[in-house]
């Protein structure tokens, strides 16, 4: 196999940067800021995902129970 060229080298760090800033991003998105509080808003939405995630739990027919085939 050929060795790339320069334009598709160019490319390839372009690319790796793009991903490295990207992953930088969302790694500095999800980590708490130090010294802060967590919100109210932040509260109901964990409140209200747990309320979620239970409430399809308890649905029959989802998680743990097998379903009949049609």
């Amino acid at each position: 196999m050929s060795d790339h060229g320069p334009a598709q080298v160019d490319l390839i760090r372009r690319y790796a940067r793009a991903m490295r800033e990207m992953q930088a991003d969302a790694l500095r998105a999800r980590s708490p800021r130090a010294g802060t509080s967590r919100s109210a808003e932040d509260r109901a939405t964990r409140q209200a995902a747990k309320r979620f995630t239970k409430l399809h739990r308890d649905l029959p027919g989802s998680g743990g129970a097998a379903t009949p085939a049609s």
